[in-house]
């Protein structure tokens, strides 16, 4: 548990700050903070991959200390990972983050663009969580959604050249890495000895902490 003490610690911080979302609902300012969390994510996902989901993202701080606990924590089916969900779930939301943008929003009107933004933000964050994220991650793997959040895409499509990576070394395919892993990528590099390139990996390090061989450790790439 080298990393997983530091990064529960990191997500209780994390979940109090999803839970603050409320209060976005009677101050729209407030959303301009949250606006500005994709764009952070995605300038670190050029070095870091997708290191910003796996430790500081709100909601996925809030699935993990809290709904990991009621979860079912079963395997995530295929068709959530495909490309073809996560363009329909992306197109979806930027055409309503669009519209929102220029003042097609029947909740706020009264706003300037950017503040609108933000308050649509937090209003579609509250939506999908309640509504999706929950729901699968009961159904599923607690971070089921994190397999096909558009701002997590994102941050897969500008962490092709990350530096930080999971190595493995000698795998003794028990599979435990798999199997712990938020959304499961390990499945693919099982019998490996190879670097998980996966755009999609979170870094969140489980996998390292998980492995009873210790022969699975980040690496600087």
């Amino acid at each position: 548990m080298k990393f997983q003490n530091h990064r529960k610690k990191i997500q209780y911080i994390g979940t109090v700050v999803m839970f603050s979302l409320v209060f976005g609902l009677f101050n729209h300012k407030l959303g301009l903070v949250f606006l500005a969390i994709p764009f952070i994510a995605v300038l670190l996902s050029n070095v870091l991959g997708r290191f910003w989901c796996g430790w500081f993202c709100p909601r996925g701080s809030f699935l993990n200390t809290v709904i990991s606990k009621i979860s079912r924590h079963k395997k995530i089916p295929k068709f959530l990972k495909s490309t073809t969900f996560k363009v329909i779930m992306a197109t979806i939301l930027l055409g309503m983050f669009t519209l929102a943008l220029l003042g097609y929003n029947p909740l706020i009107q009264d706003e300037s663009p950017l503040v609108r933004a933000g308050a649509f933000m937090i209003f579609v964050c509250i939506v999908t969580t309640l509504l999706i994220a929950i729901p699968l991650g009961i159904i599923y793997k607690p971070r089921t959604w994190c397999s096909f959040c558009p701002v997590g895409w994102l941050q897969s499509a500008f962490s092709k050249d990350r530096i930080l990576n999971v190595e493995i070394k000698d795998c003794k395919e028990c599979g435990i890495c798999a199997k712990e892993c938020p959304i499961d990528i390990p499945e693919d590099y099982i019998g490996e000895e190879d670097i998980i390139d996966d755009a999609d990996c979170l870094n969140c390090m489980v996998c390292v902490d998980a492995c009873p061989f210790d022969i699975s450790n980040p690496t600087i790439k």
